[in-house]
C-alpha cells in the first residue's frame, strides 16, 4: 500500500472504531470519498477488523452503486454476500441492457424470480443466449425445454442443441434430430446422434445421406461406424 494510502487507512481505522461504536452511519461515510478515489482493487482491507471491514465494504458498495460503478459495488456485495445490493445491482445493469452481467448479478444474489423474468424477456427478443444463460442459472429446466423448442422453430439448430446437451434431453434430442433431417441439415443430425452414441441411427442416417447424393457425408458416417463394405461401395461407385 502506498505511504499516502496507509494514512488514509490508518485515519479510517480510527474513525470507523468510532462510528461503529456511535453507531453514527452518516459520520463514517465523510471517509469514503479517499478510498472511492483509490479504486476498489487497491484498497488493502486487511487492518480491518472483520466487523469494521463489512461495515466499509457495504458502505463502499452503497457508494459505488451511486456512482454508477458497478463492477466495484458488485466485488464489494459479494465479499460480504449482500444479496439485496447484488439484486440492485443486477436491476441497474439491466436498466443498461446489460444482460449478460445482470445474469451474473441476480445468480451471484440467488434471485430466481428475477432470473427466470429477464429469462423470459430474453425469449421475447430472441436473446437465446442470454435467456439460457437465465435459465440455466435458476435451474429452470421447463424454460430451459421450451427455449430449446422455440429454438428449433426459428432455425437455430445449434442453439437448441447446446440447450438440449446441457438438460442431457434424450427425447428432445431426438426430436430435434428429425428436424435436422426434415430440413436436410445431415451433418447436425449425425452430429446429435453421435453424441447419443446411437449407431443405429446413424447407420439409417448415412442411407439417407447416400440417396440424396451426400456421399462425402455418408461416407464419413460408415467409416466411424466400421462398415467398411459401405465404404468400398461408395469408393468403387
Amino acid at each position: 500500500m502506498d505511504p499516502v494510502l496507509t494514512g488514509v487507512v490508518s485515519s479510517l481505522v480510527q474513525g470507523v472504531e468510532q462510528t461503529v461504536s456511535n453507531k453514527n452511519e452518516d459520520s463514517f461515510k465523510k471517509f469514503l470519498p479517499s478510498l472511492i478515489s483509490k479504486g476498489f482493487d487497491n484498497i488493502d482491507f486487511s487492518p480491518f477488523p472483520p466487523e469494521m471491514r463489512d461495515t466499509l465494504l457495504r458502505a463502499l458498495g452503497e457508494e459505488y452503486l451511486r456512482r454508477g460503478r458497478l463492477e466495484e459495488a458488485q466485488k464489494a456485495a459479494v465479499l460480504v454476500m449482500d444479496r439485496d445490493s447484488l439484486s440492485q445491482i443486477g436491476d441497474e445493469y439491466l436498466r443498461l441492457s446489460q444482460f449478460g452481467n445482470a445474469i451474473e448479478a441476480y445468480k451471484l444474489a440467488g434471485d430466481t424470480e428475477k432470473l427466470l423474468r429477464i429469462g423470459n424477456k430474453c425469449v421475447q427478443d430472441a436473446r437465446f443466449n442470454d435467456a439460457t444463460a437465465a435459465f440455466q442459472a435458476s435451474n429452470h429446466k421447463e424454460g430451459l425445454v421450451l427455449l430449446g423448442r422455440t429454438c428449433i422453430e426459428r432455425g437455430k439448430i445449434e442453439q437448441a442443441f447446446t440447450i438440449f446437451s446441457s438438460l442431457d434431453d434424450k427425447v428432445e434430442l431426438l426430436a430435434l434430430a428429425e428436424e435436422c433431417i426434415n430440413l436436410q441439415e445431415y451433418r447436425a443430425a449425425a452430429h446429435i446422434f453421435q453424441r447419443l452414441n446411437d449407431n443405429a441411427r446413424l447407420n439409417l442416417l448415412a442411407e439417407v445421406c447416400l440417396k440424396n447424393g451426400q456421399t462425402s457425408l455418408a461416407k464419413d458416417i460408415f467409416q466411424e461406424l466400421g462398415n467398411e463394405a459401405m465404404v468400398s461401395f461408395i469408393d468403387k461407385n
